[in-house]
């Protein structure tokens, strides 16, 4: 089964809020600038996907699975990203030198919090750093199937970072903000293929977890440039 959504860019929305947006690069908002060998693997993980995704652990009517992770609220203005690496680090069991739990603040450096933002491509080394082994992956909308992708890290136990500018229960877009997906649903009715995508959000004042369509949550996505920081193990 392959779920493929094509959708136009939303307009970037340009407003004060709580997050610096992600980038691959690391200093501004632009899509990822991909080398042939970097785009290389994530063409053979993406086929690594569809085949899993065709298999016949997918091939029900109805397929889904929710992570057991607690939403938590960021501790400021600009921790999404540590938040949602914090969300991430504690389901998988990871723990700091010292054999504690990681908070917010401590694993900020980790994955390269500036002080003001925090980036995909950063949050794909840490992760990795700490995992001790390659797991995570930037990569793009443009590039890959997020729903796909978040359902076969989802079923190998692995959560998703997903950067956006807004969601559909927002009253004012963010200027980039890191969400965790941490579930999904595919479900087949005839020939149409839908789904749903759960997700934490550590956003101030919207802290929980929600569940939306496959198609608002690429949307949310192409909001921003699009980046979302996908599991292959």
């Amino acid at each position: 089964m392959r779920t493929r959504f094509g959708f136009l860019a939303l307009a970037l929305a340009m407003c004060m809020s709580l997050c610096v947006t992600a980038s691959a690069l690391g200093d501004d908002d632009t899509p990822p600038v991909f080398t042939p060998a970097e785009l290389t693997e994530i063409n053979r993980h993406n086929q690594m996907i569809d085949d899993y995704m065709a298999s016949s652990q997918m091939t029900r009517v109805l397929d889904r699975r929710t992570l057991n992770i607690a939403p938590v609220t960021q501790a400021n203005g600009s921790y999404c990203g540590p938040a949602c690496a914090y969300m991430a680090a504690n389901y998988l069991g990871l723990r700091d030198r010292n054999g504690n739990p990681f908070t917010q603040s401590t694993i900020a450096p980790i994955i390269g919090y500036t002080g003001s933002a925090t980036y995909s491509g950063d949050i794909a080394r840490g992760m990795n750093n700490l995992l001790g082994r390659t797991v995570y992956e930037l990569t793009n909308v443009k590039n890959s199937d997020l729903v796909s992708s978040l359902a076969y890290g989802i079923n190998h136990d692995f959560p998703m970072f997903i950067n956006v500018l807004t969601l559909p229960n927002y009253s004012t877009p963010t200027s980039g903000h890191f969400i965790l997906g941490v579930g999904y649903s595919i479900y087949t009715q005839g020939s149409v293929t839908y789904s749903n995508v759960v997700y934490n959000d550590p956003r101030i004042g919207y802290g929980n977890q929600y569940t939306i369509t496959g198609e608002q949550m690429v949307a949310a996505s192409l909001s921003n440039v699009g980046n979302f920081v996908r599991a292959v193990p």
